[in-house]
């Protein structure tokens, strides 16, 4: 039986963990907007405008490169106190 190895999915195509360069990136102070943006950016649109206060944001970005391309990259946003929503209900019946 041969030795299993590990793959990660990259724009590459599926590429051996062992070839590329893992990296993190931890972003503080981050405005607002530009958070906003970078949820928008990798989730799309929600149809919501959360009421959250101008403070910083945490930005956690994890990179993974072949040579000195980034052919992976994955990034979470932590909004420090929560974000307010207000549920909306229709009637049924």
């Amino acid at each position: 039986m041969s030795e299993t190895e590990e793959l990660i999915f990259t724009s590459k195509g599926m590429l051996p963990a062992k070839d590329l360069r893992y990296e993190t990136l931890w972003i503080d102070g981050m405005t607002f907007e530009v958070a906003l943006q970078l949820v928008k950016q990798e989730n799309g649109d929600m149809g919501f405008s959360p009421k959250i206060e101008k403070r910083g944001f945490l930005r956690f970005v994890e990179r993974y490169y072949l040579g000195d391309e980034v052919v992976k990259e994955s990034a979470h946003v932590y909004f420090p106190g929560g974000i307010e929503s207000n549920a909306e209900q229709g009637t049924f019946g």
